[in-house]
């Protein structure tokens, strides 16, 4: 059996320009929040 499992949660980087980071590093930034939140780790997460 296939389930289909969504976070729900947000995450994000603070205002600003961020000259130093690219937008890689940003997004893993806002990812890593919303699982946080979620009470979830990235181990967590299993692509098939």
């Amino acid at each position: 059996m296939k389930l289909n499992a969504y976070v729900a949660d947000i995450g994000m980087t603070l205002f600003g320009k961020h000259l130093e980071s690219g937008l890689k590093a940003l997004g893993a930034q806002a990812v890593t929040q919303a699982l946080a939140g979620a009470r979830m780790a990235p181990g967590d997460i299993r692509v098939e």
